[in-house]
């Protein structure tokens, strides 16, 4: 007998709820986008994308999470209570990641001091400009 057996057929395998607690960072990004913004137009001109792809991604995002996260005021979305929670903890998750990648990136080249203000990586030809000690 396994445990959706014992549980009753309502019970859910390990693999489903841990997906449904799983969230894409870019989505993560465009509500952010959103709520900074005020509106999914504003969002969709600082990222670059059409109005249509923001808002089928924090529809995405609301169903993936399972809460509404804006209500709509006209043209302008306005957090839930729900929303202004997650944002606040949306933005620390994205400061951790870029702070981790960067740090990541520092170690791995092992960057001199000339190099650490170009975190996007030492060029081939910074690298051979700059004397060995």
């Amino acid at each position: 007998m396994n445990l959706t057996e014992k549980r009753g057929s309502s019970a859910r395998p390990k693999d489903e709820v841990r997906a449904r607690n799983t969230i894409e960072l870019e989505r993560l990004k465009y509500f952010v986008a959103v709520a900074e913004e005020g509106s999914r137009a504003g969002a969709a001109r600082r990222l670059y994308l059409t109005c249509s792809a923001v808002s089928q991604q924090i529809s995405k995002l609301e169903g993936e999470i399972g809460v509404e996260l804006f209500r709509r005021n006209g043209r302008r979305s306005e957090l839930t209570e729900a929303g202004e929670i997650l944002l606040a903890g949306a933005r620390q998750a994205l400061e951790s990641i870029e702070l981790a990648v960067t740090e990541a990136r520092r170690v791995s080249w092992q960057a001199s001091p000339e190099e650490e203000h170009n975190l996007e990586g030492p060029s081939a030809t910074s690298r051979s400009q700059i004397p060995r000690r």
